[in-house]
């Protein structure tokens, strides 16, 4: 994984609770709500409300460009942002900036825009987004004609627009700009991409540590709809498992209802974790998830087993991410099979089998340098008094999915983040 940096990321064009849920908990810097014109004031007020209270920060973008109308309008949604999305007017700008002085300014700046003042520029906003056109939202790529006449001051908060992707992001990161500003990326005309926006994320916010997946794996399929209210729990995303017994004749997955419960969660982020014995059959699984689910399964985990090939997880079998997941006692066979993965999960043993632990523990501190610098997810019957567990004797460094522990009392997510991961 070739990532670039903890560089600033704005979202743009939020108008999913959801959406904007999973971007705060990908750690997004700044989260834009469009308020066009005079007309759309009042559009979106929930959301922004929502934004603010997940400690996100919403940056209202907007063509408005009267001075009273910008100040009614800044007044009702309270915004950590505004972005003045038209070319620059010094006056306006400083005038806004002396009557709301903690506001961030956002400036927008195009190849053809025709105040180019650099100095000016930099002395006038907190961030400048540098984009294609003042329309917006167009995917074009942008080629910053101007970028190399500003100053480092300016460079260092400028975010990058017009065209950015993932792929994008990897061309640009020599240029040294502050961070970027993506809509089209997350947008298609049949719905959000909560896995682009987590590959953006790899990049930009990596690795994630403290994060924490629900396991619906065991949920009965007629409580499934409590996952609806993901945008009130701290999980980044939702998990499920797939086995039917070919690797671990002990676990079947049949009667779990794993498609249904894939159905419900379309508009959800969630993850799906393998177990298969036979390669052609993962990778043939692996094809149809991606196709059925293109927008919002954001991870597979497949789960190694001594002799596998390592094909899986470095060949491209489709535009997802896949992840190695090992069983506590393979670790040492893994590592040895010289794989190199920057995402890891781990089995980890049952929390009443004290020996099996203390060798989790001394084999995980034993090949803690082929862990370093990874992100590491723990999964397995994880309750609170397991993961503080875990957090004594490993680190603070980590990311858990847990499942019946939680499906049981839905609280326990928010109080798990709260009190052990924050």
């Amino acid at each position: 994984m070739n990532t670039t940096g903890n560089r600033v990321l704005k979202v743009c064009k939020i108008d999913s609770i959801s959406f904007a849920s999973f971007a705060v908990k990908q750690e997004a810097d700044f989260l834009g709500v469009h308020v066009l014109e005079e007309i759309n004031i009042g559009e979106h007020q929930e959301l922004i409300e929502f934004i603010k209270a997940s400690n996100g920060k919403p940056v209202v973008v907007t063509k408005i460009q009267d001075v009273n109308v910008l100040q009614k309008l800044i007044l009702l949604y309270q915004p950590s942002g505004l972005q003045l999305h038209f070319e620059v007017q010094p006056h306006l700008v400083l005038i806004i900036r002396k009557l709301f002085p903690n506001l961030l300014l956002f400036g927008v700046l195009t190849n053809q825009s025709e105040f180019l003042d650099f100095n000016a520029i930099n002395n006038l906003f907190d961030f400048i987004i540098y984009d294609t056109s003042y329309r917006g939202g167009t995917n074009e790529k942008n080629r910053y004609n101007h970028l190399e006449k500003f100053p480092q001051t300016l460079r260092e908060k400028t975010l990058l627009a017009g065209g950015i992707n993932s792929e994008r992001i990897k061309e640009l990161n020599s240029l040294q700009a502050c961070g970027y500003d993506i809509q089209s990326y997350f947008r298609t005309d049949v719905g959000l991409s909560f896995k682009n926006l987590d590959k953006v994320c790899d990049l930009l916010k990596f690795p994630r540590k403290n994060m924490l997946s629900i396991s619906l794996t065991d949920i009965s399929l007629n409580e499934i709809q409590q996952s609806a209210s993901y945008h009130l729990f701290a999980n980044l995303e939702y998990h499920l498992d797939f086995s039917l017994g070919s690797l671990y004749p002990s676990f079947n997955t049949t009667s779990k209802s794993i498609e249904e419960k894939q159905q419900y969660l379309i508009q959800l982020p969630y993850s799906t974790h393998l177990f298969i014995k036979d390669t052609n059959d993962i990778r043939e699984k692996i094809k149809k998830l991606t196709e059925k689910y293109p927008l919002n399964l954001i991870r597979i985990f497949v789960q190694y087993f001594e002799g596998m090939s390592k094909d899986i997880f470095t060949e491209q079998i489709a535009d997802i991410k896949i992840i190695p997941s090992i069983f506590y006692k393979d670790i040492n066979s893994y590592f040895s099979q010289s794989f190199d993965s920057q995402v890891l999960s781990v089995v980890v043993p049952n929390p009443e089998s004290k020996a099996d632990i203390e060798l989790f523990v001394e084999t995980f501190l034993s090949q803690k340098e082929n862990f370093e610098g990874k992100e590491i997810w723990f999964d397995r019957n994880l309750e609170m008094d397991y993961i503080e567990l875990l957090k004594k004797n490993l680190g603070n460094d980590f990311n858990f999915i847990i499942g019946k522990g939680v499906i049981n009392d839905w609280n326990k997510i928010n109080f798990i983040h709260e009190h052990l991961l924050k």
